[in-house]
């Protein structure tokens, strides 16, 4: 299992006033995390109907892979700062591709 493919869906709500401060700290995380090993893809949304919605699709070539990205100093800094920035905990959900 930790060697198979896994996609990762996180949805985010940023504090009423930190939109834009949460937008610029998201973006901030796009290019060392694109450029990690095990990354295949790293996509911000944000709702088209609320400013303060941020969703991350993201597909890692292992749970190995995933594992490290949540020890690189670009997501640990990021992780405290949600502690200030989100409305509520961010949710996090593992998947595996059926077919």
């Amino acid at each position: 299992m930790a060697n198979q493919q896994i996609t990762v869906v996180v949805r985010l709500k940023a504090k009423a006033g930190k939109e834009a401060q949460v937008r610029q700290e998201l973006f901030n995380l796009l290019a060392p995390t694109r450029a990690e090993q095990g990354c295949l893809n790293f996509d911000m949304h944000e709702a088209a109907n609320d400013p303060a919605l941020f969703l991350f699709h993201e597909n890692w070539t292992s749970e190995d892979r995933l594992n490290q990205h949540f020890e690189t100093p670009h997501i640990k800094r990021w992780i405290k700062l949600a502690e200030t920035l989100l409305a509520e905990p961010l949710e996090l959900t593992r998947w595996r591709k059926v077919v």
